[in-house]
């Protein structure tokens, strides 16, 4: 698609659809669709979450540890809610993070328990934020998601923790 000159959607939409069709087959016609918006298939209200997460964009950037600390810490009250919500816990934290140049990066960690209480929530947040240097960098958007996820009645094959 490159040295046809097609590095985004807005390029895409510029081509007729039998060209995209010669070019690419029975492909071309999707391509051509979905670089407008059309998408036929069917939506499946009843497919299994296989995350629960959160996100926020900020009005004014984020440039201070301070800020991104306190917006954090807003992010995992939310997604604690859900996840309780839910009835479900995950072992895997991922932290996404949109710079004002809208880079984006994300950073995940994967622990040996489920993620089920506030305190384990935050600890893991904070652990990958300590791990990802956010210092003297603008940020747009900040964003944690738990995947790997299991019903909290599923309790058999977790290993639980003592906090000695």
């Amino acid at each position: 698609m490159h040295e046809l000159g097609i590095k985004k959607g807005a390029d895409l939409k510029k081509w007729e659809k039998a060209d995209l069709i010669r070019l690419f087959g029975k492909a071309g016609s999707y391509y051509y669709d979905i670089a407008r918006a059309i998408d036929n298939r069917p939506v499946n209200p009843e497919r299994i979450r296989k995350s629960i997460g959160t996100e926020y964009t900020f009005e004014k950037d984020l440039e201070t540890d301070d800020e991104i600390s306190r917006e954090l810490y807003a992010i995992e009250k939310e997604l604690m809610r859900r996840i309780r919500k839910s009835g479900r816990s995950g072992r895997t934290l991922t932290l996404k993070v949109k710079f004002s140049d809208f880079r984006q990066i994300t950073r995940s960690l994967t622990v040996p328990y489920e993620i089920r209480k506030f305190e384990d929530l935050h600890h893991v947040s904070r652990k990958i934020l300590h791990k990802t240097n956010l210092t003297g960098k603008k940020i747009r958007l900040i964003g944690l998601t738990v995947s790997n996820l299991q019903e909290e009645d599923n309790m058999e094959d977790t290993q639980l923790t003592l906090n000695l």
